[in-house]
C-alpha cells in the first residue's frame, strides 16, 4: 500500500513539474509582433479588421476599446472581434462616438499572468450638416453643407447613389460658393418624393473615407412647412364674430374711405375669416398664439452676412399658394421707393460683432430705457446710415447669434458706445414672430430687408419676401405682425392689414415685360419675381406720402448702396449717375405694380 502511495506521488510530482516545465517554456517562447490592419491614428470605416500577432503559443489574448473589454481569443488567429473558418467577423466601429478611440491586446502567458501588451489607436470620422434636417420637405434651392470631423481633401455629395458636387476646399457646401456665400442646389430639378444626400469624405491624412448621409423630401407643395413646426391656431373669434363686427373694430369713426374701399375691405375681412383669421386682435393676445415650436435651422447658415437668418419656418421664406386671395383695385400702388444709401429716411444698415471685437453698450434712451451689451464690430459706426433720418442699424452679435435693432442710432457721447431712440432684441435662427423690430408690426427688421447681391445676382433669384412701409394702412393686424402705429386712426384709409401680404399677379410672366420700350432690367426683374413668389409684407407707415385720390405706394427697406444700381441707369433715360440706377428701376417697379393685377393673401402659416 505504501509503495503504490509513493508511486502516486511520483506521478503527481512528474505531472505537476512538465506543467511547470511547459509553462515556463511557453512564457520564454512569447514574442508578441504587435497589431496589424492598423496603423495608430488611422482615420477608418464602419469595419475594421485587426490581428494580434504572436510568435508562440499563448494562453489566450484578449481585446479591449477604450478600456472596456471585447473579446477573448484562445487560439491563432487572434483577430478583434474574432473569426471563424472563414475568416474575421471585424469590429465594426459605427456605435462609436466620432472621434480617436484606443485598442488593447493582451497577450497572456497563463489564464492571469500578462506576458505583453500592444495598443494602438485609431479615428472615427462623419459629416455633420447644416442648412437641412433630416426628412425635411423642401423647395426650390437648399443651401447645404457638410462639416467634416477631420481634415479633408475633398467632399463629393450624391443624391440618390448619383454624384452631383465635388467640393474642394472650406466650407463644403453642396452646390458650391463665393466667399462663404452658398450658390445653392436647385432641387425643382428632381422628381417629386423621397430622396437622400449622401456626402463621402476623403481623409488628408489617408485611410479610409467616411459618409454621412440625410434624407429629403421634394413635395409638390411650395408652401410646405417642417414636421417640427407647431401649426397656426385658428381665431376662436373668425367664427364668433361676424364680418360687419370686424369692419367696425377696425375702422375709424368720421374718416372716410375712398370710393369702393368699404367693399373691398368687406371682401378681404371675408378672406382672412374663411382661413380662421380676425384682423381686428390686438398685438397682446396674437402674441398668445403663436407656433412654440419649429425647425431649429435657418436656409442659409448662421455666418458670413447672416443672409436668410431666420428658421427654414418663418413665413417670408415660403412661396405663396394660389389661394385665397382678393384683388386689389388696379392702380392701387402708384409709386415704389428704393431705400438705398442715397439719402432714404428709411435707409437700414448692419454690423456683425465677433468673439474678437470688444464688448459695447447700445441703449434705448426711451421709456423704458434699455441696455444691450454685445460684441460689436470695430466699423460699427461707419455702419450707420448715413442718408436720411430714420438711421436703422441692426447689430448682430455672432458669438450668440442674435440681434438688436435701433431707430435713429447715433454714437454715444463717450466715443465707442451707442444710443437709440428705440431698439428691439430678437433671437436669430427663430420664427422672426416674437418682435425686435423697429417698424409698426415689431416684424425684425434684418428678416426681409433687401441685402447686398441679392437683386444684382445673374442666376440666384431672391430667395424670400420684401417689406417696407406703405402710404396708407388698416387699422388691423395679421400674423407675424405685432402691432401697429399709434397715430392709426388718423392713416386708417388702407386695404392692407399690418402685416398683411401682397403679391403680384403669380401668372404674369416678367420676362414679356417691357418699360420704356426695353425688358426689365435684372434688379427690377429680381424684385418683382421676389414680390410675386413670396410676396410683399407691409410693416410701417409712411404718413408723409398720403394720397387723396385712393392710390398709395411702397418702399422696399435694403440694406444696399445705389451705387450697385448704377449700371441699370438707362432704363428709362435716368443717365449714369450713382442714383440714376435707383431710380430707373423703381420707374420699372412702379410701371409694371401699377398696371398689372395685385392681391391680398392670407398669412403663410401651418395648419
Amino acid at each position: 500500500m505504501l509503495g503504490r502511495l509513493k508511486q502516486c506521488s511520483y506521478l503527481f510530482s512528474l505531472v505537476f513539474l512538465v506543467a511547470v516545465l511547459t509553462q515556463g517554456v511557453r512564457a520564454a517562447a512569447l514574442t508578441c509582433t504587435g497589431l496589424t490592419g492598423i496603423t495608430s491614428g488611422q482615420i477608418v470605416g464602419d469595419l475594421i479588421f485587426v490581428q494580434e500577432t504572436v510568435t508562440g503559443q499563448p494562453h489566450h489574448v484578449d481585446f479591449f476599446v477604450d478600456g472596456v473589454f471585447e473579446n477573448e481569443q484562445e487560439g491563432k488567429p487572434y483577430y478583434l472581434g474574432g473569426d471563424d473558418i472563414n475568416g474575421p467577423f471585424g469590429y465594426d466601429t459605427s456605435a462609436l462616438a466620432y472621434g480617436t478611440h484606443r485598442i488593447e491586446a493582451k497577450v497572456y502567458s497563463s489564464s492571469s499572468t500578462v506576458a505583453c501588451t500592444n495598443t494602438a489607436t485609431f479615428v472615427t470620422a462623419t459629416a455633420t450638416w447644416s442648412g437641412l434636417q433630416d426628412g425635411q420637405q423642401v423647395t426650390g434651392k437648399i443651401y447645404v453643407q457638410a462639416i467634416p470631423t477631420v481634415p479633408v481633401t475633398k467632399m463629393v455629395f450624391a443624391i440618390d447613389g448619383a454624384t452631383v458636387w465635388t467640393e474642394g476646399t472650406v466650407p463644403y457646401f453642396l452646390g458650391g460658393d463665393n466667399n462663404g456665400t452658398p450658390f445653392g442646389y436647385n432641387t425643382d430639378t428632381l422628381s417629386s418624393g423621397d430622396h437622400k444626400l449622401t456626402v463621402t469624405g476623403y481623409p488628408s491624412a489617408g485611410g479610409s473615407t467616411f459618409s454621412s448621409t440625410i434624407s429629403f423630401n421634394t413635395g409638390s407643395s411650395t408652401s410646405d412647412f417642417s414636421a417640427a413646426l407647431s401649426p397656426y391656431a385658428r381665431h376662436e373669434t373668425a367664427s364668433s364674430k361676424s364680418v360687419e363686427t370686424i369692419l367696425n373694430a377696425t375702422t375709424t369713426p368720421g374718416l372716410p374711405l375712398y370710393a369702393g374701399f368699404a367693399e373691398k375691405r368687406r371682401a378681404i375681412v371675408t378672406m382672412y375669416r374663411n382661413v380662421g383669421i380676425d384682423i381686428s386682435l390686438p398685438g397682446s393676445e396674437l402674441r398668445k398664439i403663436q407656433p412654440e415650436n419649429w425647425a431649429d435651422i435657418t436656409p442659409q447658415p448662421l455666418s458670413g452676412n447672416y443672409l436668410q437668418p431666420y428658421s427654414i419656418d418663418a413665413p417670408f421664406y415660403h412661396k405663396i399658394p394660389a389661394n385665397p386671395r382678393v384683388e386689389l383695385p388696379r392702380g392701387y400702388v402708384n409709386y415704389v421707393t428704393l431705400a438705398t444709401e442715397d439719402g432714404s429716411n428709411t435707409q437700414q444698415g448692419y454690423t456683425i460683432g465677433k468673439g474678437s471685437d470688444p464688448f459695447r453698450k447700445v441703449k434705448q434712451v426711451n421709456n423704458p430705457v434699455t441696455t444691450y451689451t454685445r460684441r460689436v464690430a470695430a466699423n460699427a459706426k461707419s455702419e450707420i446710415p448715413v442718408g436720411g433720418s430714420d438711421k436703422h442699424l441692426s447689430f448682430i452679435d455672432s458669438t450668440d447669434n442674435t440681434v438688436v435693432t435701433c431707430y435713429h442710432t447715433r454714437l454715444n457721447s463717450n466715443g465707442v458706445d451707442f444710443d437709440c431712440d428705440w431698439a428691439g432684441w430678437s433671437e436669430l435662427g427663430t420664427l422672426g414672430d416674437q418682435g425686435g423690430g423697429t417698424n409698426a408690426t415689431d416684424i425684425p427688421n434684418l428678416a426681409m430687408v433687401l441685402r447686398e447681391g441679392e437683386a444684382t445676382h445673374p442666376t440666384r433669384p431672391i430667395p424670400h419676401a420684401l417689406s417696407g412701409p406703405m402710404g396708407i394702412n388698416w387699422k388691423a393686424i395679421v400674423y407675424p405682425g405685432l402691432g401697429m402705429d399709434g397715430s392709426i386712426d388718423n392713416l386708417n384709409y388702407g386695404l392692407v392689414p399690418y402685416g398683411g401680404v401682397i403679391q403680384l399677379d403669380p401668372n404674369l410672366d416678367l420676362t414679356q415685360i417691357t418699360v420704356n420700350g426695353r425688358p426689365l432690367t435684372l434688379p427690377a426683374l429680381r424684385l418683382l419675381k421676389a414680390i410675386q413668389d413670396y410676396g410683399y409684407y407691409v410693416i410701417d407707415n409712411r404718413p408723409d406720402s398720403v394720397p387723396t385720390d385712393g392710390e398709395t405706394g411702397l418702399g422696399i427697406w435694403t440694406t444696399i448702396n445705389a451705387s450697385e444700381f448704377s449700371p441699370f441707369g438707362n432704363a428709362k433715360n435716368h443717365g449714369t449717375g450713382t442714383s440714376a440706377g435707383v431710380l430707373s428701376v423703381q420707374d420699372e417697379l412702379k410701371s409694371v405694380l401699377n398696371s398689372n393685377k395685385l392681391f391680398v393673401v392670407p398669412p403663410l402659416v401651418k395648419r
